[in-house]
């Protein structure tokens, strides 16, 4: 086995911790650890969750961020200080890159649930009912 092998085994490894759980050294590995891919192509985070909306929050090693975020990132490349990532989905746990777009927060909002009803409600306010 060569020594860069050698390397990423051992980082690869999983370390046995004080509380008896076992952890991976790589954040990555540590993160698919946590997902868990759906029928409807969704990748599920299976790790813990911000309360007030649903999303998964993953501890990178130095800090605390936003699952969808994190691996959008790896993957796709950072997103611009004035977008967001909007889940296509709709699916607040999802992790899945293809499932997610980088657009405004006015764009967001007008695609999430909230500003669905309103266009609805422009369109056609007797169906205020069907809403509720």
């Amino acid at each position: 086995m060569s020594e860069l092998e050698e390397q990423i085994k051992e980082k690869t490894r999983k370390r046995n911790l004080p509380s008896g759980r076992f952890i991976s050294q790589v954040p990555f590995c540590r993160f698919w650890e946590r997902v868990k891919v759906l029928e409807n192509e969704c990748w599920e985070w299976l790790g813990g969750c911000n309360n007030k909306y649903g999303y998964g929050i993953f501890w990178t090693g130095k800090r605390k961020q936003v699952a969808h975020r994190y691996l959008y990132e790896l993957i796709k490349g950072e997103v611009p200080a004035e977008l967001e990532l909007d889940h296509l989905c709709r699916n607040p746990k999802c992790v899945n890159p293809d499932h997610l777009e980088a657009v405004t927060h006015q764009v967001n909002c007008q695609r999430g649930k909230g500003g669905e009803k309103t266009a609805i409600l422009k369109q056609n306010p007797k169906r205020l009912y069907q809403l509720i």
